[in-house]
């Protein structure tokens, strides 16, 4: 079972843009929550890349609940 979840996880992974997750990190770390506002102006500014700009949303979403859920472990 956890090999399979590690699968999926490489799977998504190699699926989304190669730099979202680093440009999801810089924006978190610059713009705090404001970095998911910059996203959604830039996928409804009609941006040539809005696969990366989704994917980005999506790296912020899962560090935010990555991080809600080793809190409540904690």
């Amino acid at each position: 079972m956890a090999s399979e979840v590690a699968y999926k996880h490489n799977a998504i992974e190699r699926d989304r843009h190669r730099l979202s997750k680093e440009l999801a990190q810089e924006l978190k770390g610059q713009m705090g929550d404001g970095a998911y506002l910059f996203c959604v102006e830039k996928l409804s500014g009609n941006t040539e890349q809005p696969k990366l700009w989704r994917d980005v949303l999506t790296w912020l979403t899962e560090t935010e609940t990555t991080k809600g859920e080793s809190n409540e472990r904690i």
